[in-house]
């Protein structure tokens, strides 16, 4: 054992912490291969390093310490230690302890661990799954039954499962609905599978049997099959975000979502949709990733669109403003920029041309030339008389 445990084993060293602390009394010793143990992940080592604590006996802490002993049995029992487990289910029965406050609900769950692993219970597992690859049905449902009401969580999806191939035997022999029943017991398990939390989701969503709809428990639902690493928990609360329906913020925590950083609709979209396209296989094409890649294209096409009504706007603002500055200015604008006036030729003006004067006087003389020359005529004076008479 000793060379084992020079291996670095730690079932070696728990080994020889067991053989000082029961046969040669030296707790210190045995303190010391238990801690290394323990460091390696032995759940027996914690647990044992607990036993030293509440019977008082671990080395430089005098007196039972009960607080100290009930956190190493927690330690033990979530490494699967079955002792340990009965040990956390009492301490919440009692609720004695500060870090056990009083749960009966708590104190089932740890013991319904331990009663889980009853070999006879495994067995009647064994046999439902035989009848059910046989196409036995009533007796894989027989068997089902028996260990899912001992509340085993594997009986509960599985019989579930099957009411839902087989309604009519079901309703045969089950008086409830089996479907609704068993579901939602696998899910209240602590390790149920994403498959059971996407279905009860959808019952919520959908309203299962004229149930009414309740969304809020849909999201809750798919957001524990998101936890689970299930790419279809992301992508419904994706759909139920487009929806309308606000994702609470607890729910975005759990997700890791900053609520700070990523505070706008369409930044926590694309956050659902990313984290769903990685938990999905990305070799092939997947409704993440098309639901991603549409994000991605209305994003674009709102953002150029957003771009084009701006610079429009612009556009339409300045030409305004153009204008009516020009409209306000326009006179003082015609005054600077007017052409002198041209003078029109004499023949525009027909009734003030000096043109028509001219024409006039002739016309007149042209009147009077007959009386001058009929004058001339009766006096015997010739356009030269002036000149002959001299």
């Amino acid at each position: 054992m000793r060379k084992a445990a020079a291996k670095g084993l730690p079932q070696a060293m728990n080994g020889l912490g067991w053989y000082y602390h029961n046969f040669k009394k030296d707790y210190a010793k045995a303190t010391k291969y238990w801690l290394k143990a323990e460091a390696m992940g032995s759940p027996d080592a914690s647990f044992n390093l607990g036993v030293l604590y509440l019977d008082g006996i671990y080395p430089g802490a005098p007196g039972r310490n009960h607080t100290v002993a009930a956190d190493y049995f927690r330690k033990a029992a979530e490494d699967g230690h079955m002792e340990g487990t009965l040990r956390c289910s009492l301490y919440y029965i009692t609720g004695n302890l500060p870090s056990f406050p009083r749960d009966p609900e708590k104190a089932v769950i740890w013991a319904k661990y331990v009663a889980e692993k009853n070999g006879y219970l495994g067995h009647v597992i064994r046999k439902a799954l035989n009848a059910y690859l046989d196409l036995s049905w009533h007796e894989a449902l027989l068997y089902y039954i028996l260990s899912a009401e001992t509340g085993i969580e594997v009986s509960q999806t599985n019989l579930a499962h099957l009411c839902e191939e087989r309604p009519k035997a079901a309703k045969r022999y089950l008086a409830t609905d089996c479907v609704w029943r068993y579901y939602n017991f696998s899910v209240s398990q602590h390790h149920a599978p994403s498959f059971a939390y996407l279905k009860v989701g959808d019952f919520y969503y959908y309203g299962y049997q004229n149930r009414s709809k309740d969304l809020d428990a849909s999201v809750q639902m798919y957001a524990q099959a998101a936890l689970d690493g299930d790419a279809q928990g992301f992508f419904n609360l994706a759909l139920l975000l487009e929806e309308g329906h606000p994702i609470p913020d607890h729910v975005l925590d759990h997700l890791d979502i900053n609520r700070t950083t990523d505070s706008s609709h369409i930044s926590i979209l694309q956050k659902l949709y990313e984290r769903c396209w990685n938990q999905s296989n990305q070799e092939s094409v997947s409704p993440c990733m098309l639901a991603s890649l549409y994000l991605r294209l209305r994003i674009f096409a709102k953002n150029v669109l957003h771009s084009f009504l701006v610079y429009l706007l612009g556009s339409l603002v300045l030409s305004a403003l153009v204008a009516a500055f020009v409209m306000q200015r326009s006179p003082a604008l015609l005054a600077v920029f007017q052409p002198p006036a041209l003078s029109l030729p004499e023949e525009a003006h027909p009734e003030y041309s000096p043109r028509d004067e001219n024409t006039n006087e002739t016309s007149s003389v042209q009147e009077e030339e007959p009386t001058i020359t009929s004058n001339s005529e009766e006096n015997g004076v010739g356009p030269q008389g002036t000149c002959s008479s001299s």
